[in-house]
Formats: structure tokens, C-alpha cells, sequence
């Protein structure tokens, strides 16, 4: 933040936590080119360029890259940071609780599902949080945590509980394909298979092959 904005460190906590929800672009992109050449030696010609770039870095080096910009990013003693987007000139501060924003964007969905379905007859409100991702520290150690209400952590318990059932009755593993985690434009690849069995020599499904192929995209 010396290189950035040096008289950061001069502010206020709430000051502080007020630009660091809400970075200012030109900020943002001064900062993507100091962390980018600090943490991986990597220099662009533009920070334009660079912008771009840290948009899209390998699973590994986000992991680094969130832990970096957590203090920066996060609010609180344990600088809690909730991915998630907000509405425009809205931040994580405009909500007194986790609930408050799960209430907020309820409505929004909603309003988006009535204005898609005039006939929508909408549904009250019951939590609607479910495996929402944040990043905080806990215990001073930098943590992922996913958040969901009572009901959709229960959800989660059983599909897991499931999960290893089906594991049980009909062993199976994950084979990570040759693009897994690579970038394919603004998107990290999930590229895979399901071997079936434990060993090379398992059984193959009835139509003579062995394995199961999956591939799909999420944004970076």
C-alpha cells in the first residue's frame, strides 16, 4: 500500500475498511501490478495488462493472492470477506449482519423471478444462505469458510453422508484431466473423470468403458 496510496496507513480502521470494501479502480489497478510483480515476478508492459492477468492466475497463486489481500479487503478483527456481489454503490459495511444481506438479496432474487415469470407467485422468506463463500482468519490462521443457514447446512450434511454411501456400494475416484485448473479465457477449466473401482483393474461400466468424463468452467 506504500506504493499505492502511502497515506492509507495514516487513516482510521473505519476509514480504512470503507476503501478497502470499495477500492477506488485506478487504486486497484496499481495495486494488481505491484502484487503481481512482489508475489509472482511477473511484469506487464500496461497495468491494464496487469489487471487482466491477476484476474486470471492459477488456483495456486489466487490462494496466495487472497491471503495477501485479506487484510486489505476485509473488515473486522478477523477480516471477514464475503464473496459474494453487490448492488451497485452497496458494500458488505451497508449490512449490520449476515442475515440482513441474506434478507437483501431475497428480495433481489425474487424481484428478478417475478419480472422473468409474471405469474411468479414468490415464496416467503425462510434463509435462503446456502455454501455462500467467505474468507476471514481464524484463530489468526487465513481460512475459506462457506456459510449456509441451519436447513441448508443439514442439506449439506446428508448429501455428504450420501456421498460416501455411494463411495461404499460403488467405488469410484476422481481423475484430474490434463486441463484441470489451467485458464481457458476468464475461466478456470474443472476437467475430470470417475474411474471406477479402486484399482487399474476395475470393472468397466456395460458399455466397455472404465470412466466417466466431466469437464466444465467457472469464472476466475
Amino acid at each position: 500500500m506504500m506504493k499505492v496510496r502511502p497515506e492509507y496507513f495514516s487513516w482510521s480502521t473505519e476509514r480504512r475498511e470503507r476503501y478497502g470494501v470499495a477500492i477506488p479502480e485506478e487504486d486497484g489497478a496499481f495495486l494488481d501490478e505491484a502484487l503481481l510483480a512482489e508475489l509472482f515476478g511477473k511484469t506487464y508492459a500496461t497495468r491494464v495488462e496487469a489487471a487482466a492477468a491477476a484476474g486470471c492466475l492459477s488456483l495456486a497463486e489466487q490462494n496466495r493472492w487472497n491471503e495477501t489481500v485479506l487484510p486489505l479487503q476485509g473488515i473486522g478483527e478477523d477480516c471477514f470477506y464475503l464473496n459474494e456481489s453487490f448492488a451497485e454503490n452497496k458494500t458488505i459495511l451497508d449490512f449490520d449482519t449476515i442475515r440482513a444481506f441474506d434478507e437483501d438479496d431475497y428480495r433481489f432474487q425474487e424481484a428478478a423471478r417475478k419480472k422473468e415469470d409474471p405469474d411468479y407467485a414468490g415464496k416467503p422468506y425462510r434463509g435462503s444462505l446456502y455454501l455462500n463463500w467467505a474468507r476471514l482468519y481464524l484463530d489468526e490462521r487465513f481460512t475459506y469458510a462457506t456459510l449456509s443457514m441451519a436447513a441448508g447446512y443439514i442439506y449439506a450434511q446428508l448429501a455428504g453422508v450420501a456421498r460416501d454411501l455411494l463411495e461404499k456400494c460403488i467405488p469410484h475416484r476422481h481423475v484430474p484431466g490434463r486441463h484441470h485448473g489451467k485458464i481457458k479465457g476468464d475461466q478456470w477449466q474443472w476437467d475430470g473423470w470417475m474411474r471406477m473401482g479402486r484399482r487399474a483393474s476395475s470393472k468397466n461400466f456395460s458399455s466397455g468403458s472404465g470412466v466417466m468424463s466431466r469437464s466444465a468452467t467457472m469464472p476466475c
